[in-house]
């Protein structure tokens, strides 16, 4: 035997091995109940009596001979169906008209169509329909001959077979057809699923099905290989919660959303949050989730997600190029009028809490036309390392423009706001002062001193940003007209 024959040959084996250990037991059951039930209602007169070694013979041979059939079809090719259907066929019948009932219970053939339809599909329905009619035809033949027994006889018995001929035509032509729309609605939503799964394994973006408790049923290939959920390098599995993955500031919204999202069948929520990426980086996501806890074949809250971070990271950029001065990094003026408008709307019940200090480094004129201009720039950036020495974290330091900076102090002493806010303020003008003076080493053996002239202004229920600012310009000026390296307050009004 050649290797391709023995391998053909163990594999029949071994398919041999599991449907006798998958049928096995049912068929001999099933054996045992239909010999004992055919020979007693033989025996009841109920039907043509037969010898019960003949009932057990017949209903044995049926049982050996589909299981026969059924193993040989799965191993060869589909061409050789119809020896499978003819012997299906012939031993159904032969156990039919051995009752004598045969035209009465051609309905049994119908197991046979249905049998070849599951098998073969559809288009071999006409074939299964062909052998049962000529089982029909056979079995009256055989009646009529006397060679097969009946309790109806001729010319009834013909009657009945043509009725029971025509009733198998159209039901297994019904069947035929019920099975072919079946089969092209299968393959239509296998393509669809296909398409779908293709799209979805290709795609970059996320797809996650949780459930109503955010545990995740479902991850397409891209969210479990790029989300890591709470542990680097673990993707985002089934079974597992998004809220996992989910940065800790980001989760209270995205829940309360979630939650929301819940109480109605095909919601909808969106927003954007940041995630946990197996290469242990917080991404910005932006998202939209609709509720199908109720939809067959979902069940859960479908989750679309796309990696934004490069989209966010520009348009920080961007903000940060408005609201910030692209030489030292400090708030601009627009940033500046923004935070003190802020500032001014906490400060309306305690006004006097709010002090802002305007500055101008003295001399960086003649420092900048000296040594040129990046000489200047290095002198800023200098002045601006030491005045983020004099201010507190929540306390802002911005640059208005030129040698002009700007820093902004909130007080929270309720006992007394004015006192507090006066004195902080100076205490600052005076750390801003001392470091300004001190010498500052520029490079090329080129080192410069100036000095500051702060202004101050205190806040007032009745001023606005715009008033304030301007009244510590003109403090500071006060200031400068007094000897410059020095701070002068404006009282507000």
């Amino acid at each position: 035997m050649t290797e391709a024959g023995a391998e053909e040959a163990q594999s029949l084996k071994s398919l041999v091995a599991r449907r006798w250990r998958r049928d096995a037991p049912f068929g001999i059951v099933a054996v045992v109940v239909a010999s004992g039930l055919i020979w007693e209602i033989g025996r009841l007169g109920w039907a043509t009596r037969q010898p019960l070694w003949l009932v057990a013979v017949a209903v044995v041979g049926a049982a050996v001979i589909s299981f026969a059939t059924d193993v040989w079809q799965s191993g060869c090719p589909a061409w050789k169906f119809h020896a499978r259907i003819g012997a299906k066929t012939a031993v159904v019948a032969f156990c039919i008209y051995l009752t004598g009932w045969g035209p009465m219970l051609t309905i049994g053939l119908f197991y046979t169509i249905g049998d070849t339809l599951t098998s073969f599909g559809g288009n071999a329905g006409l074939w299964s329909i062909v052998w049962a009619l000529g089982a029909i035809a056979a079995g009256t033949v055989g009646i009529a001959l006397g060679a097969v027994p009946s309790e109806v006889h001729p010319p009834e018995v013909y009657g009945l077979a043509t009725l029971a001929a025509a009733g198998l035509v159209a039901m297994g032509l019904y069947m035929r057809t019920a099975t072919i729309r079946r089969e092209e609605a299968q393959r239509a939503l296998e393509a669809q699923q296909a398409r779908f799964a293709a799209l979805v394994q290709h795609s970059s973006d996320l797809i996650v099905v949780v459930d109503g408790e955010g545990r995740v049923t479902y991850a397409s290939p891209s969210a479990r290989v790029i989300m890591a959920g709470d542990r680097p390098g673990g993707g985002l599995a089934v079974g597992r919660t998004v809220a996992e993955a989910v940065h800790p500031e980001d989760l209270e919204e995205s829940m309360d959303a979630f939650s929301t999202m819940l109480e109605s069948d095909g919601s909808t929520a969106s927003g954007q949050m940041r995630v946990r990426f197996v290469d242990g980086r917080w991404h910005w996501m932006e998202y939209i989730a609709t509720n199908q806890l109720h939809t067959p074949g979902i069940l859960g809250v479908v989750v679309n997600g796309r990696d934004i971070t490069e989209r966010k990271e520009r348009e920080l950029d961007l903000v940060e190029q408005a609201t910030h001065d692209p030489l030292t990094g400090l708030a601009n003026r627009t940033h500046l009028m923004e935070h003190l408008e802020r500032a001014v709307g906490r400060s309306r019940r305690t006004p006097d809490a709010l002090a802002v200090l305007f500055l101008d480094l003295d001399h960086f004129k003649e420092v900048n036309d000296e040594f040129g201009h990046d000489a200047g720039d290095r002198l800023l950036l200098a002045v601006v390392d030491r005045l983020r020495r004099c201010v507190r974290p929540e306390d802002l330091l911005a640059r208005i423009g030129g040698d002009e900076f700007c820093i902004v102090l909130e007080t929270s002493d309720a006992a007394d706001p004015k006192g507090a806010s006066t004195e902080r303020a100076a205490s600052v003008s005076r750390r801003v002062i001392e470091a300004c003076q001190r010498p500052i080493e520029l490079g090329d053996d080129v080192t410069v001193a100036v000095s500051a002239s702060v202004g101050i202004a205190l806040g007032d229920s009745g001023l606005g940003p715009e008033e304030i600012l301007r009244r510590a310009d003109l403090a500071m000026y006060r200031a400068k007209t007094k000897g410059r390296n020095r701070y002068e307050f404006v009282e507000a009004a």
